[in-house]
C-alpha cells in the first residue's frame, strides 16, 4: 500500500486519485481502555494489579494471548469483505518502551504493529497510527494512561 496524502483538502493516492476512506477502530488493542477491554482506570494499573493477584508470569502470559486473539487477520479480511480500506490503530507508548528503562525498546509492540501492517497490505487496507498515549501523557485522564493528573508532555 502506498502512503496517501492530502491535495486541495482531499485525501489522494500517491497518483492524486482522490479516495474515501471507510474502516474501523482497533481500539483496546494495543491502548486498552476501560470502557473498551471492560476494567476501571488506566491499563497500566490493570497490569499492576493483575501481576499483585496472579503473579508477574500468569499476568503476562494472560495479557499476551489478549493481545494475541484480540485482533487477528480474520478481523481485518471481514473488515475488507464489509468494504473498510481503513484501520485506525491506537497504541499505547508502553507496548514499546518501559518508563524505568528509556530508550530499550520492547521488541513485542513493533512485532504486534508489522505484523498488523502485513495483514492489512495482504487485504488492501490502508493503517491510521494513532500514538494515543504518550510518554508524559497529554492529559490528565486514563485513556492516556496516566498514573498521575500531571501533564509532563509540554513541559520543555
Amino acid at each position: 500500500m502506498q502512503l496517501l496524502k492530502v491535495h486541495h483538502r482531499q485525501i489522494v493516492t500517491a497518483k492524486n486519485v482522490p479516495l474515501r476512506l471507510r474502516g474501523w477502530n482497533i481500539g483496546g488493542w494495543l491502548n486498552m481502555e476501560d470502557f473498551i477491554n471492560g476494567f476501571v482506570g488506566a491499563e497500566h494499573n490493570l497490569r499492576a494489579t493483575m501481576s499483585c493477584i496472579i503473579g508477574k508470569e500468569k499476568a503476562q502470559f494472560f495479557f499476551d494471548r489478549l493481545l494475541d486473539h484480540f485482533f487477528t487477520e480474520e478481523d481485518v479480511k471481514a473488515m475488507a469483505k464489509f468494504g473498510a480500506n481503513v484501520i485506525r490503530i491506537p497504541f499505547n507508548y508502553r507496548h514499546f518502551e518501559r518508563d524505568d528503562q528509556p530508550f530499550e525498546y520492547l521488541e513485542d509492540g513493533f512485532k504486534r504493529l508489522d505484523q498488523a501492517f502485513d495483514w492489512c497490505a495482504k487485504h488492501g487496507m490502508y493503517v491510521i497510527l494513532d500514538f494515543h498515549a504518550v510518554q508524559g501523557w497529554q492529559n490528565p485522564d486514563w485513556h492516556s494512561d496516566n498514573a498521575h493528573v500531571h501533564i509532563l508532555l509540554y513541559q520543555h
